[in-house]
C-alpha cells in the first residue's frame, strides 16, 4: 500500500494490516491503530501524535523523525525499527513496549536530560553530587522495559568524568 502524505486523522484502523506501506509524512494523529500490523512500513516524518497503537506491530518500520507525541504505544512491538532514536516521543506511553537497543538508550538519555537541569563542569577525576532540580523537587521517574528497570531520583546521582 502506498499512502504517502495520506490524511488518516482520527481514523479507526483497528486490526488493519498496513504492512510494507509507505506512510511517510502521513497524518495518523488521533487514529485508533489497535492491533494494527505496520511491520516493514515507512513512517518517516509521519504525524502519529495522540494515536492509540496498543499492541500494534511496528517491527522493522522506518521511524525517521516521526512524531509520536502523546501516542499510546502500550505493548507495541518496535523491535528492528530504524531511526527510532530520531522520532519525537514526548509524553508517549511505552508501558510494556518492545524496544530496540538504540531507542532504549535514547529514551534513557532523554529521561536523564529531563531530570538534570544541566551538566556540572567537573575536573577529570572529581565526583560531585548533583543538586535536585528546582523545577522537579521530589519527582521520581521510572523507565520500564522488558529486560530492565531504571529508576532515577534527582539529588541521588553522582556524576564522574
Amino acid at each position: 500500500m502506498t499512502s504517502r502524505c495520506a490524511d488518516l486523522r482520527g481514523a479507526s484502523l483497528m486490526g488493519v494490516d498496513l504492512s510494507q506501506s509507505n506512510l511517510s509524512r502521513a497524518d495518523l494523529s488521533h487514529a485508533f491503530l489497535i492491533l494494527a500490523r505496520l511491520s516493514d512500513s515507512n513512517l518517516a516524518e509521519a504525524n502519529v501524535s495522540s494515536a492509540f497503537l496498543h499492541r500494534a506491530d511496528l517491527q522493522r518500520c522506518r521511524l525517521h523523525q516521526a512524531n509520536f507525541t502523546q501516542a499510546n504505544l502500550t505493548q507495541a512491538n518496535l523491535l528492528g525499527t530504524t531511526a527510532g532514536e530520531t522520532a519525537l516521543l514526548t509524553n508517549a506511553i511505552l508501558t510494556g513496549a518492545q524496544l530496540p537497543q538504540p531507542l532504549k538508550a535514547e529514551l534513557k538519555l532523554n529521561l536523564l536530560r529531563r531530570l538534570l537541569p544541566h551538566w556540572l563542569p567537573l575536573g577529570r577525576d572529581q565526583c560531585h553530587p548533583l543538586q535536585p532540580s528546582p523545577a522537579l523537587p521530589s519527582e521520581k521517574a521510572t523507565f520500564f522495559s522488558n529486560s530492565s528497570k531504571l529508576s532515577l531520583t534527582p539529588g541521588l546521582f553522582w556524576l564522574k568524568r
